[in-house]
């Protein structure tokens, strides 16, 4: 089967469904109708339908058809921890990643952060505070800080990036929180990123943002010479 054939197949209908030409709910015509309309075979439609159920655009019921699901950031998550824990990627990859993502979203979140965002920015800040010798639950409320920022961009894609990125963070930061005192440096830094918002300083929010991310590289560090993590 060439590769290329059934990859044209899944880019031709994702971008249908993403443009809305395709509908949540909308029935795909079946394998064999496909492949006389794309003129390829059977097998190539089916591998392109399983490709587009894997990344969460369609739902194959066995017996009645293909349907267009609407894509959920969930599947996007797990699809790149199955593949990353296939790599063998290691904590401070991810981390980098999540510094380059995290940069980008606080300078959005700069220009672009409503009076809303920042109230509830403030309002996440006080639930942290309030539960900081809670550890699960400081950490949720440090999950929705940083979505949060990921909303105040105005765009969608970054926080289905951010929520992904997060997860995959978050036994690292979990682990880190319960030996250190990042808890405390974390809030600092988080009630500086808000006052770097509300005075629309992109400079001091992005310097606040890497010491952020330094800090979590630090104790990642600091981890694994002692061998706890």
């Amino acid at each position: 089967m060439s590769e290329a054939l059934y990859l044209d197949i899944v880019a031709d209908i994702e971008k249908k469904i993403i443009e809305g030409t395709l509908k949540e709910g909308d029935k795909l015509p079946s394998e064999r109708e496909m492949s006389k309309e794309q003129n390829v075979s059977r097998h190539v439609v089916r591998e392109a339908f399983r490709v587009l159920e894997e990344k969460g655009f369609l739902y194959i019921h066995q017996g009645k058809g293909v349907y267009v699901i609407k894509p959920q950031g969930d599947i996007v998550t797990e699809s790149l921890k199955r593949i990353l824990q296939n790599d063998q990627t290691s904590a401070e990859d991810i981390l980098e990643v999540r510094e380059f993502l995290e940069v980008s979203i606080i300078k959005r979140a700069v220009n672009r952060a409503t009076k809303e965002d920042i109230d509830r920015l403030k309002e996440l800040y006080k639930r942290m505070e309030d539960k900081k010798n809670i550890i699960s639950e400081f950490l949720l409320e440090d999950f929705n800080f940083h979505l949060t920022l990921a909303n105040a961009t105005q765009n969608k894609v970054f926080v289905v990036l951010a929520k992904t990125f997060f997860e995959l963070t978050g036994n690292s930061l979990f682990d880190v929180t319960k030996y250190t005192q990042t808890v405390k440096v974390a809030l600092e830094h988080h009630w500086n990123l808000i006052n770097a918002i509300e005075t629309r300083d992109q400079n001091a929010a992005v310097t606040v943002m890497k010491d952020h991310m330094n800090e979590i590289r630090n104790e990642l560090e600091m981890l694994r010479n002692m061998n706890l993590f």
